[in-house]
């Protein structure tokens, strides 16, 4: 059997900061129908405060509807509940989710898996933290994400589980 790059069915990652309108058309003949992208958060200062990449959401935007415009599809990544988040910016993030209307959108929460930073800074300000390994799964019942200077971790918990759901059953 011989197969052509239309035949292909390619899933990969990317990084908003990283890739280049002008090359989506080659990356679509070569077979990548998928791209997932690390969105993180809908708010800029969000994003900057942690590192997770000095674009905008005009970048996002502008991004995403090239790759939609070449035939790729967007799996978009979020996340809830980093240090500084309050109400407004996870929601945000939620709209931002909205706007772009990926193909799929992944929700979950930050957590303080042990060794990260996120862990230290729970630890310097005496932030709860699973008791037990089940706790890291972002879907146990008894996940225990890391609480915000402002939310709790059940509020951060409740938020992306009903954001899931509303951002699923309004397509």
């Amino acid at each position: 059997i011989k197969l052509g790059c239309n035949d292909l069915n390619i899933w990969v990652y990317g990084r908003v900061d990283t890739i280049k309108p002008e090359i989506l058309e080659k990356v679509r003949k070569a077979g990548i129908r998928w791209i997932c992208l690390g969105i993180e958060s809908g708010n800029e200062n969000i994003r900057n405060s942690v590192s997770k990449g000095k674009f905008t959401n005009r970048n996002i935007l502008n991004l995403v509807s090239s790759m939609k415009d070449n035939g790729i599809s967007v799996l978009g990544n979020y996340i809830f509940g980093f240090p500084d988040d309050n109400e407004d910016t996870l929601w945000d993030t939620f709209n931002l989710a909205e706007k772009l209307n990926c193909e799929y959108s992944n929700f979950y929460t930050m957590m303080a898996y042990p060794g990260t930073e996120i862990e230290m800074i729970a630890k310097n300000n005496g932030w709860e933290l699973p008791k037990n390994w089940s706790g890291y799964s972002q879907y146990s019942k008894d996940c225990t994400p890391v609480r915000t200077k402002y939310l709790t971790s059940k509020q951060v918990l409740e938020f992306r589980d009903k954001s899931f759901v509303n951002y699923h059953t309004s397509r």
